[in-house]
C-alpha cells in the first residue's frame, strides 16, 4: 500500500490529461471509480453510466486545444461534462459552460417533441485556482428568480463548482471534501501526507479505487503522459510567445496610426494657414496694383516679384 500511496501523490490529477486518463478509461474498475465520484459531486445516484467521450490514448495528436473534458451520459439520458480546469478562466468560466449546457441539451429532443421529455444536464467544474472569493468549497448554480426560487419545478441545466485549493485537511470530513482532498494531495511529492492519505484509504473503499487507478497507469503510459504535457507545454509557450509578439506588432501599428494622424492634422492646419496667409497677400497685392507696379509693390512688402507676379495670375485666372 506504501508504494500505492507514493505512486498516488506522484501523479498529478490536477492536471487535465492525468484526470481523463484515469477517469474516462474503458476499464470496469475505472467505470466504477467514475461512477462514485459523480454520486458525491451531482448528489444523486447514477445508474447506466455510459461515456461518450473519447479515452486517452498514446496515438492522440498533440494539438493547442486539446479536448480533455468527459461527456457522460446516465440514467437513460441525463448527461454531464466533467472538467478539470487547470487555467484561469475567471472572465470566461459562465460563458464556458453555457457553450457546454447548451451543446448538451441540444441533442436531446427534436422538433415536435414534447419538452417534458428533456433530462437533467450538468457541467462539473474542477477548478485548480479560486474562482470566488469566499469560503465555499463548492457552488451549485441553477435557473432562479431574484428571490432564489426555482424557475420551473424541475430544473435541468446545472452547474457545479469546485474549487480544490480551497480544501484542508480536517479530521471530520464529507464525501465531497474527502475527494477534493484526495484530489488536491494527488501529484504534490509531499510524503508527509502519506500516512493521513493511507487512513483515509483504508477508511474508504472508493478512495481506495482512485489509489488503484492510478497505480495500474503503465509505465509505457505515464511516460507517454509526461512527453504529451512536454509537448503540450512548448506549444502553449510558443503561442503565448506568438500571441505577445502579435500585441507588441498592433501596438505599435495603434501608435504608429495614431502619430500619422496627428502629423497629418497639424500637416492640414499648416497647409489651411498657409493658404490663409497667401489668399490675405494676394487681396492685399491686387488691391495695390491699381496705384502701384511690380516693383513698388515687391519694394513695399520686401517680396520676389515672381512671387507677385504668380498671386496677381492666379486672381485674375479666378476671376
Amino acid at each position: 500500500m506504501n508504494d500505492s500511496i507514493t505512486t498516488y501523490l506522484e501523479t498529478n490529477l490536477r492536471n487535465d490529461i492525468h484526470f481523463k486518463y484515469v477517469f474516462a478509461k474503458d476499464d470496469p474498475l475505472n467505470r466504477k471509480l467514475l461512477k462514485r465520484m459523480l454520486e458525491v459531486y451531482l448528489e444523486r445516484e447514477i445508474q447506466n453510466l455510459i461515456v461518450k467521450s473519447e479515452e486517452v490514448k498514446a496515438n492522440m495528436t498533440v494539438s493547442l486545444q486539446p479536448v480533455f473534458d468527459i461527456l457522460v451520459e446516465f440514467g437513460g439520458g441525463h448527461k454531464v461534462d466533467v472538467e478539470m480546469q487547470v487555467v484561469n478562466q475567471k472572465k470566461h468560466l459562465g460563458a464556458r459552460a453555457q457553450y457546454y449546457l447548451s451543446n448538451i441539451a441540444a441533442g436531446q429532443i427534436v422538433r415536435g417533441d414534447r419538452y417534458e421529455h428533456m433530462n437533467d444536464s450538468y457541467v462539473l467544474f474542477f477548478l485548480d485556482y479560486i474562482h470566488y472569493r469566499d469560503e465555499k468549497l463548492i457552488h451549485r448554480f441553477s435557473m432562479r428568480t431574484e428571490d432564489g426560487r426555482p424557475f420551473d419545478s424541475h430544473l435541468f441545466s446545472n452547474i457545479i463548482t469546485v474549487e480544490i485549493p480551497k480544501i484542508h485537511f480536517r479530521e471530520t470530513m464529507d464525501d465531497a471534501q474527502l475527494w477534493t482532498y484526495m484530489l488536491k494531495c494527488s501529484g504534490s511529492n509531499d510524503m508527509s501526507l502519506s500516512e493521513s492519505i493511507r487512513e483515509m484509504v483504508d477508511r474508504r473503499e472508493e478512495l481506495s479505487m482512485l489509489v488503484e487507478c492510478v497505480k495500474r497507469i503503465p509505465k509505457d503510459d505515464k511516460e507517454w503522459l509526461e512527453e504529451f504535457n512536454q509537448r503540450r507545454a512548448e506549444i502553449e509557450l510558443a503561442q503565448r510567445e506568438a500571441d505577445r509578439k502579435r500585441e507588441v506588432r498592433e501596438e505599435v501599428r495603434a501608435e504608429a496610426r495614431a502619430e500619422g494622424l496627428a502629423e497629418g492634422k497639424a500637416a492640414g492646419l499648416a497647409e489651411g494657414k498657409e493658404a490663409g496667409r497667401e489668399q490675405g497677400m494676394t487681396e492685399v497685392i491686387r488691391k495695390l496694383s491699381c496705384k502701384m507696379d511690380v516693383s513698388e509693390i515687391c519694394a513695399l512688402l520686401d517680396l520676389d516679384a515672381g512671387y507677385v507676379n504668380r498671386l496677381l495670375e492666379k486672381k485674375e485666372n479666378e476671376e
